[in-house]
């Protein structure tokens, strides 16, 4: 998978609205070429998760790793640019 990780995130157990909250706050810290890896077990946290960062364009999908009972998934942030919090709801 990732060959290096900057920030690593366990929110396995934590629902879907908390998991992004903590991404998203975790992306505005981070710096262009840094990479994120999430961990998590709630169904709906890649769904909402794609919903928010497609909205953004500021990352990119370095892979993700399904598990039995959680998902790994990484990102590396692509831009300088912080996220807006009117891009944190998108609908549909």
């Amino acid at each position: 998978m990732a060959e290096k990780t900057d920030y690593t995130l366990d929110l396995r157990d934590v629902i879907a609205p908390f998991t992004l909250l903590k991404v998203t706050q975790t992306l505005r810290e981070m710096k262009t070429g840094e990479r994120l890896e999430i961990l998590a077990t709630d169904h709906d946290t890649r769904k909402y998760l794609f919903q928010v960062l497609d909205a953004t364009g500021h990352y990119r999908m370095v892979g993700i790793d399904d598990r039995n009972d959680f998902c790994r998934i990484h990102l590396e942030k692509r831009g300088n640019t912080p996220l807006k919090d009117h891009h944190l709801i998108k609908s549909y």
